[in-house]
């Protein structure tokens, strides 16, 4: 009988490989024929599921939008049951440093994610899965930011759009960092980034 694949599962494993090889090459490395053989398929059998290099390419920053949303926003049960100030400020830390190149999924899809927003500018395609994920960790350090505000755990008087504006690019800065610069001690010293940051908003 002839082997049954599950057509979505398959689609997954490419993108995998799309984002493997992007990060390993850059993404104009990734071709179809890259891509094949790091899948270890023909490059036919990669047509066979895609239609193009292009919809290959959209897929496989959908996926990784899909991907790190979907771990965002598990931490915010945790922030929501978080019982005490410091539980809800380690919650928040934990939540924003699942962006950030702290092990091997994440350095993957941080690599890729600065080839994607690079590319972004001129191609229509990706714009829109990199806007997805910009607005999204927007969203959530927006949440961050107003929560604190509004329940007094904040300085009076802070400028609130400002600190979502310094805090969303805080993390940006860490994710570019993190990619570039050498990886000794990167996940400590990213995570104490952010709750020293944090810890200057705290009301005194």
């Amino acid at each position: 009988m002839p082997k049954i694949v599950d057509a979505e599962a398959r689609r997954e494993a490419i993108a995998d490989s799309v984002l493997a090889v992007i990060a390993r090459e850059g993404l104009r490395a990734a071709t179809l024929s890259s891509i094949a053989a790091e899948s270890g398929l023909a490059v036919g059998s990669v047509r066979h599921y895609f239609a193009g290099h292009g919809e290959l390419l959209t897929f496989a920053a959908e996926a990784l939008v899909d991907r790190t949303t979907a771990r965002l926003y598990a931490h915010l049960a945790s922030l929501a049951a978080a019982g005490s100030a410091d539980a809800r400020r380690a919650a928040a830390v934990d939540m924003l440093c699942e962006v950030l190149p702290l092990d091997g999924v994440r350095e993957i899809e941080a690599a890729v994610w600065l080839e994607f927003a690079v590319a972004a500018r001129l191609s229509t395609e990706l714009a829109h899965p990199i806007d997805i994920l910009h607005d999204g960790l927007r969203a959530l350090v927006t949440r961050i930011i107003t929560a604190g505000a509004q329940s007094g755990r904040f300085r009076v008087g802070i400028d609130v759009d400002v600190e979502i504006a310094r805090l969303h690019a805080l993390v940006d800065g860490l994710v570019l960092h993190g990619v570039l610069a050498s990886k000794t001690d990167a996940v400590a010293l990213s995570r104490r980034v952010i709750e020293t940051h944090l810890e200057t908003l705290l009301a005194r």
